[in-house]
């Protein structure tokens, strides 16, 4: 997969983010880039994020799972228990160490980029990759990562795309964020006006890369249209359902599953045997 320099760009910041976060003692959950959600919602939460993951992914006994993005490797303990073999990548070298520090001696993790994955095609049962969608620089990017999510994967098996940033329900997200954990949701014009914003530090940032000057460390928020995976499926031929997603904002008595977030269910469809003649 060749990337644009400005996605190039974006990539490497983010990278850079979760680099220096790294190097914080944190708990795995909140290094995973979960903040204020993670430290409210502590193990309870976690655990309870993980069972819809692996309902979603059921039966996982038995199976091999490669994990994609698997950060601090908050998700990586819950795989581990039913799975035959976890294999968890990241790119960020310093959140693997961290996630080796876990203490965890059956996953096998590897250093690599969401975009090009050192497996060969059919290679693994499930595939999951969990709230890091929304730190891809453009739809462009995340649409060849499905691509190389899909040919890592056996046929009959299943992708999990989890915690995806519904575009469709960014204000609802914001308006319920700020009424958990205080602050003003941002209002529609400054909304535009901080995505002007981005795009034109995306713009500044590849032209100092150029010039060979070193992005600095930022997060991407990328936000999605559940038809713009089911597009991208279709052109792979494979069935994709996208669901409700855990919801990450419930207090014990909010709805276990909402739409601010997507969860994307990719059936990987066998290839039809070509008719000997």
């Amino acid at each position: 997969m060749t990337l644009r320099l400005e996605d190039r760009v974006v990539r490497d910041s983010v990278r850079a983010w979760f680099d220096r976060v790294a190097r914080d003692a944190a708990d795995p959950f909140v290094l995973d880039g979960y903040g204020r959600v993670a430290q409210a919602g502590g193990d309870a939460l976690l655990q309870g994020m993980v069972a819809d993951l692996k309902g979603k992914l059921a039966p996982l006994a038995g199976t091999t799972v490669l994990e994609v993005g698997c950060g601090a490797g908050a998700i990586t303990k819950g795989l581990v228990v039913d799975a035959q073999s976890v294999t968890a990548v990241d790119f960020s070298h310093p959140m693997l160490l961290q996630a080796r520090r876990s203490g965890l001696s059956t996953p096998r993790y590897v250093s690599a980029d969401a975009s090009l994955l050192p497996f060969r095609e059919k290679s693994f049962d499930r595939v999951v990759c969990y709230s890091v969608f929304n730190n891809f620089p453009s739809l462009d990017f995340a649409a060849g990562v499905i691509a190389e999510l899909v040919r890592v994967a056996r046929p009959g098996g299943r992708v999990l795309i989890g915690q995806v940033p519904n575009v469709e329900r960014k204000h609802a997200w914001w308006r319920d964020y700020s009424a958990r954990f205080g602050g003003t949701p941002p209002s529609r014009p400054r909304t535009l006006l901080g995505a002007f914003k981005q795009r034109l530090l995306r713009r500044t940032r590849a032209v100092l890369a150029l010039m060979g000057r070193q992005p600095p460390p930022a997060l991407a928020l990328q936000y999605y249209r559940a038809d713009f995976f089911q597009r991208v499926a279709a052109t792979l031929q494979h069935r994709c359902d996208v669901l409700p997603a855990f919801n990450l904002l419930q207090d014990g008595n909010g709805p276990a599953v909402a739409d601010y977030r997507l969860d994307v269910c990719i059936t990987v469809t066998p290839r039809p045997t070509a008719a000997l003649s």
